[in-house]
């Protein structure tokens, strides 16, 4: 039985054969000369999500046969900003791992077998979105606009670089060109040197606009076998709930005897761990812009997939809520960055909603706080923190505060409530119809 694990520790880790082109759980690695061989004795990577954000740190332990240049590629749904991640960004993920103690159910079942899978089949052709050194790392990054055009651009990248080049086999065209079909344009590839010994690459951190919560698995199909792949995210309890929905997540059945071999989870299937919250001031360690994406508090739970690897689609969740209406006295209010729901608590600019209900705003950077003073009520709204006060009284929320595209969002009934307004909720029309003097 031949059996290959992936462990996408998200942390992922992923051991994989080596071939000329290595495609793995997230990205593709070009080998420029056929007579090189190539493996990844581990891969590492950490998704945080906001509904309208993901980001994405990977790393990767390589190894050939002589040196070589390698080009790794990912194929990402909108325009990545890339960055070097901190150099011990895993060991802390472990550590924060470990230190909440996530685990999964039991598993009464033994893997056996094996499966064999191949890969389905003013205007510029190549846009050129970034260039630039990271450490060890040589990053372009591109738009795909025709892909005829962007076969030859790849042939122009290797004789830039100097390194070796050879003609791209119809697998690794069909992959790319998958992605090209399903609408993916931007494209991150990474050249890097890999010696013969195992090397740990630098993470690389990418941060994306996307409304779904995006994870590339169709490009293992052609490695087959059986495979493990654990993610471990980190984002709202909403979005793990529609994850492990999406990922028709195996129950645990009640009153399962000590032996029973083969029956739970019926494979192939994903199994979730444990979730809880954390504060994204214990992520820094991680990477300091998890905050940024999630703000101050969010939840982590891993999820676990056992199984033949034969996917018939990435993971492409749909995790961005509807676009809520807010109606103040029947007049719309637009706003510069939309109401999020976040923990069944639908949140709003402080200055954007509060001035339109006649109130003052004013922020203060050495306390990180917004104040709103109207008439004789003072509001303080301490970012990050589930709890508020007003005229001196701390009142708590039931969420934090939080910060989103660079304005602070409040709980919106709170703020209206607290103002002497009524709120009404139009499930229906998806809007929120708050009612008053302002």
């Amino acid at each position: 039985m031949k059996v290959k694990m992936f462990t996408v520790f998200i942390l992922l880790i992923l051991l994989v054969l080596a071939f000329p082109l290595i495609a793995n759980a997230d990205r593709c690695i070009i080998v420029p000369q056929d007579d090189v061989v190539l493996s990844e004795p581990g891969q590492k990577a950490f998704i945080a999500h906001n509904g309208q954000e993901e980001l994405l740190i990977l790393s990767t332990d390589v190894k050939a046969s002589k040196n070589v240049s390698v080009l790794e590629f990912m194929p990402l749904p909108s325009r990545p900003a890339v960055s070097l991640a901190q150099e011990d960004c895993f060991t802390n993920l472990k550590e924060l791992v470990k230190r909440y103690n996530l685990h999964y159910p039991p598993v009464y079942r033994i893997m056996a077998g094996e499966t064999k899978s191949g890969v389905a089949a003013a205007y510029a052709p190549v846009e050129l979105i970034f260039h630039q050194k990271l450490g060890v790392h040589d990053v372009t990054a591109v738009k795909i606009n025709d892909m005829t055009e962007f076969i030859r651009w790849v042939k122009d990248y290797f004789k830039k670089s100097k390194i070796p080049y050879r003609e791209l086999s119809q697998q690794e065209k069909d992959i790319i060109t998958d992605y090209f079909n399903q609408g993916f344009k931007y494209f991150v590839f990474d050249l890097i040197q890999v010696e013969n010994e195992v090397r740990t690459v630098p993470p690389l951190v990418y941060r994306f606009k996307c409304g779904y919560f995006y994870y590339p698995l169709i490009v293992t199909n052609h490695i087959g076998g059986i495979g493990e792949i654990e993610l471990v995210c980190y984002a709202d309890e909403n979005i793990l709930e529609k994850l492990s929905s999406y990922l028709k997540i195996a129950r645990l059945p009640e009153n399962v005897p000590e032996v029973v071999p083969q029956i739970w989870p019926p494979p192939p299937l994903w199994v979730a761990s444990t979730n809880v919250g954390v504060k994204a001031v214990e992520t820094k360690d991680v990477s300091p812009l998890i905050s940024e994406i999630t703000g101050g508090y969010a939840y982590m739970q891993a999820f676990k997939y056992e199984g033949p690897l034969e996917f018939k689609n990435d993971i492409w969740l749909k995790v961005l809520p509807e676009e809520i209406k807010v109606l103040v006295n029947n007049s719309l209010i637009v706003f510069n960055v939309s109401p999020i729901l976040y923990r069944g608590r639908y949140l709003v600019p402080a200055r954007g909603f509060s001035e339109s209900l006649g109130a003052k705003v004013y922020w203060n950077g050495v306390k990180k706080e917004v104040v709103i003073k109207k008439g004789g009520l003072n509001l303080v709204f301490p970012l990050y923190r589930d709890y508020a006060f007003v005229n001196g009284k701390k009142i708590y929320l039931g969420v934090p505060v939080q910060q989103a595209g660079g304005r602070i969002m409040v709980p919106l009934r709170f703020i209206s409530e607290a103002l002497g307004l009524k709120v009404e909720w139009e499930k229906q029309n998806n809007l929120v119809r708050v009612v008053g003097p302002v």
